[in-house]
């Protein structure tokens, strides 16, 4: 059984900063590692493969990385920034045929193909996971 002294509390606290400071930099490593993902996705495409999930498992790795601390709020925060990215990064490399606007494309999410809905739904859990500390 280990025990921590309050020297040692007062250490961990001091390196771990603020819970604001935190969250700052949290967004930091989140929007970081969201454009990582968003270009290797890209990237992915041009090779022949479908990585939707990336851009949100990416910006979650980012966002925990950063704040060094657990945090369920991040997790949240984490999963709905992931699924608008991905649905952001959709609809930048394949747009529908009859329309290309972004407008057109959020109107008409139900009409995407089922692996599709399948990587963001991952891809949301996957940002939830690592966003909250894990």
């Amino acid at each position: 059984m280990t025990q921590e002294t309050d020297a040692g509390q007062q250490i961990k606290a001091l390196m771990l900063g603020s819970s604001a400071s935190a969250w700052g930099r949290g967004v930091i490593g989140a929007v970081i590692g969201g454009a990582v993902g968003f270009y290797a996705f890209k990237w992915l495409l041009t090779q022949g493969y479908y990585g939707l999930a990336l851009p949100a498992i990416l910006l979650g790795i980012g966002f925990s990385m950063c704040a060094r601390r657990p945090m369920f709020l991040g997790g949240m925060f984490c999963a709905i920034l992931g699924l608008v990215l991905m649905i952001y990064s959709e609809w930048y490399t394949s747009p529908f045929i009859k329309d290309e606007s972004l407008g057109f494309f959020l109107q008409n999410l139900t009409e995407l193909q089922s692996v599709t809905k399948i990587f963001m739904a991952l891809g949301s859990a996957g940002a939830f996971w690592f966003g909250r500390g894990r």
